[in-house]
């Protein structure tokens, strides 16, 4: 069997294509193609390549694999698996990216004796993966300084082409694209190259849904500034705190009326809650405290709201980076993509 294995990379259009491929699940079943991904209907292909691969090792994950496809290869002639974690955890501080890459060649080495397998990345320039990637970390008071981000994500230039070159050590057959590429048209010739792989004719107006699209930059400034005052910003469905602050980013040169800072502070400090009762929001918040020396109640006064909110829209207009950081990692990618079009079968990329 054909195995089309969608293998990241983070915040690079995954969800938007795991989304396309769910809308489509109905058709492509029709046509003898299976769309298995982190939760499709409890199968085995949707799930063993994250926790399964990690505690049971390749071999074993290999062969829970293998029965299961014996069981579906009646019915299948390919089947498109979509995990972005199957090369790791989303970066971030104390997870280094790529960290599952060596065990995941060793199990697409071991699928690939028995079925044609065929990994598909999506990259993106290094710059801007891991400015997304940060924002997350932020969003989320995972980290509150980008240095120390990047130090403890990447060690040096991001190794797109070496991670490539182990893929395709086990998988000769590896596909890859960008993200540039697939923002320039929507998508749609990436898509046309997927449908290649799946041998099945393009459709008419394929285009990705633009979906999971990262906060804008003062907001996740000021979710890490009131982390800095012990508290935590719940921002969802706050449409009016939202449009605000969209609307501060997107003048980043005008001045900034006290006024206005004092009216959006004063909805941060009503929209700084108490935490629910889940283990999982109650250790983020422990990590950005401890991560940027806060302590306390998660909510603010206002005078602290007031503070928070004029540090964001401060560290929010700063530069990430150094011009010659910036220089270093755009001749990174540079070479990077150089090493891997001479290398590698490219779905589409665009200059």
């Amino acid at each position: 069997m054909r195995l089309i294995i969608h293998c990241g990379l983070h915040r690079a259009a995954s969800t938007s294509f795991e989304r396309w491929l769910e809308d489509r699940k109905p058709a492509l079943d029709a046509q003898g193609i299976l769309v298995a991904g982190g939760s499709s209907d409890g199968s085995l292909l949707g799930s063993v390549w994250g926790r399964t691969l990690e505690l049971a090792g390749p071999e074993a994950a290999a062969a829970v694999i293998g029965e299961e496809l014996a069981a579906l290869a009646p019915r299948y002639r390919c089947a498109i698996i979509t995990d972005e974690n199957a090369l790791g955890g989303l970066p971030r501080c104390g997870v280094p990216a790529f960290s599952a890459a060596d065990r995941l060649a060793r199990l697409l080495g071991l699928l690939s004796a028995a079925h044609e397998v065929v990994p598909v990345l999506i990259l993106r320039e290094h710059l801007a993966w891991l400015e997304s990637l940060y924002r997350i970390a932020q969003f989320r008071c995972e980290t509150a300084d980008y240095d120390v981000f990047r130090a403890e994500v990447f060690s040096g230039n991001l190794p797109f082409s070496g991670l490539l070159d182990t893929l395709a050590g086990a998988a000769p057959a590896l596909q890859v694209s960008s993200l540039e590429a697939i923002a320039h048209d929507d998508g749609r010739t990436f898509l046309d190259g997927v449908c290649r792989l799946l041998d099945i004719g393009p459709e008419r107006a394929l285009s990705l849904p633009k979906s999971n699209v990262s906060p804008n930059r003062l907001v996740c400034a000021l979710r890490q500034a009131v982390a800095r005052r012990a508290g935590f910003l719940v921002l969802k469905g706050q449409k009016d705190l939202l449009a605000a602050l969209t609307r501060l980013s997107q003048n980043p040169d005008q001045p900034r009326p006290e006024r206005v800072l004092a009216r959006i502070a004063d909805m941060v400090c009503r929209q700084t809650v108490r935490m629910p009762e889940s283990p999982k929001f109650h250790e983020r918040l422990a990590l950005g405290q401890a991560l940027t020396g806060g302590g306390g109640p998660p909510w603010l006064s206002a005078a602290d709201a007031l503070t928070a909110v004029a540090d964001a829209v401060e560290a929010s207009a700063r530069p990430l980076v150094t011009p010659a950081v910036l220089t270093r990692l755009r001749a990174g990618f540079a070479a990077d993509r150089r090493a891997i079009a001479s290398r590698h079968a490219v779905l589409w990329d665009h200059d």
